[in-house]
């Protein structure tokens, strides 16, 4: 499954490392650098479309995944628990 564009973003979280497992395992993104309390993350060329802050509580001012038009996505993420709108 691809992701075809993931935006400049920035996400809070409390565990890092469990942040990049779920980042990389379940929806394919590379890590592409990590600091003291940050991860850097990408589906593509760029150096990284997302970053992770290890921080409380967990939050983001905004966040999108453009994906094909599939229900495959759907099935995916619903099988951990996430609901796809």
């Amino acid at each position: 499954m691809e992701i075809r564009r993931v935006g400049h973003i920035g996400l809070y979280t409390r565990d890092l490392d469990a942040g990049i497992r779920w980042y990389r395992e379940i929806l394919g993104l590379e890590l592409t650098g990590r600091t003291e309390g940050a991860a850097y993350l990408s589906c593509d060329a760029t150096h990284h479309g997302l970053i992770l802050y290890e921080g409380d509580p967990p939050e983001a001012h905004h966040f999108g995944f453009e994906v094909p038009a599939s229900g495959r996505w759907s099935r995916r993420i619903g099988s951990f628990g996430v609901q796809a709108s």
